[in-house]
């Protein structure tokens, strides 16, 4: 049902159309840098990507169909930043659980990476609930950083807890109902 594409192998259609979708205004909202990105400053990004063992960008499909994006950067000792962007159709389908739940599985399962780490913006309520859903804490305790102005706080899960929390009944009940979404246009 899901497919994983490095970003260092788009083809040209594939990067216009995560371009587009990091571009709409209430994706970018969200962003540590909100600016509209150029094609040029796009292919640039994607050019330095190819050789830059610190980060990692996945192109998302489910049943074929491009849903959003799943990057981990700042990798460092099996652990990585994680962050995603998904589009508004697949959303407004209530597949953000699913996406979310695939691309963490994806990672543990198929990198070398054993913490997820992130940063949420603390205005964000919709993160804050899944990010919960799927064990991302504080460890630290709700510290907060302030990025660009902004509040941010802090969680992080390991491959081991991932596996537990896959497990509980809510999750799984969230899953069941996202697969019998079948397509999305």
């Amino acid at each position: 049902m899901y497919s994983f594409h490095n970003f260092n192998n788009l083809d040209d259609n594939q990067k216009k159309q995560v371009l587009s979708l990091r571009n709409k205004p209430d994706i970018r909202k969200w962003m540590f840098d909100s600016q509209v990105i150029s094609w040029e400053q796009h292919l640039h990004f994607l050019t330095q990507l190819k050789n830059d063992k610190s980060k990692m960008y996945f192109f998302v499909k489910r049943n074929d169909f491009f849903i959003g994006v799943y990057s981990l950067t700042k990798i460092k000792n099996n652990s990585g930043q994680g962050g995603f962007y998904i589009s508004t159709e697949a959303a407004y389908r209530k597949l953000v659980v699913e996406f979310i739940f695939y691309s963490i599985k994806y990672i543990f399962e198929s990198t070398n990476i054993e913490k997820i780490y992130g940063l949420e913006d603390v205005n964000n309520k919709n993160v804050f609930t899944i990010n919960r859903l799927f064990g991302f804490y504080d460890k630290n305790k709700d510290s907060i950083r302030i990025i660009n102005g902004i509040n941010y706080r802090y969680g992080e899960i390991v491959n081991t807890d991932f596996k537990s929390i896959s497990k509980s009944t809510k999750v799984d009940a969230l899953i069941k109902y996202s697969k019998s979404i079948i397509y999305i246009k």
